[in-house]
């Protein structure tokens, strides 16, 4: 997080996006890892590599950098807290709304119409 910070302290536009991938990606891998679950961790990752392979954070990034890493340091805190039931809540918001810029920005916003994510 306090790599998210100095990055959005010294660029801006493309750039910014650019050096602030990994960091997500870094720190997602972090937290993933942490619940010490194969199972958990198998799902996330599949999860994951269909983000990935599809460009899912390259639509959605650019239209929420400044809260993507806001949720990231709010669920850092509920970690940090060990409040399981605030952790989940800002990571089903932030879920669901990715979801929602995907499903509008992607073109499928007709047929995926009423669909939630969670």
């Amino acid at each position: 997080l306090a790599q998210a910070d100095s990055v959005f302290t010294q660029y801006i536009g493309d750039e910014l996006l650019e050096r602030f991938f990994p960091i997500v990606k870094s720190f997602n891998h972090t937290v993933f890892e942490a619940c010490r679950s194969t199972s958990l961790s198998a799902i996330i990752w599949a999860q994951r590599e269909i983000f990935d392979r599809y460009r899912v954070m390259r639509i959605i990034l650019p239209n929420r950098i400044h809260k993507s890493l806001s949720r990231r340091k709010d669920l850092y805190a509920a970690l940090r807290d060990g409040d399981p039931d605030r952790a989940c809540a800002v990571w089903t918001d932030h879920l669901n709304e990715s979801f929602t810029i995907w499903r509008d920005k992607s073109g499928y916003g007709k047929e995926l119409e009423g669909f939630t994510f969670f």
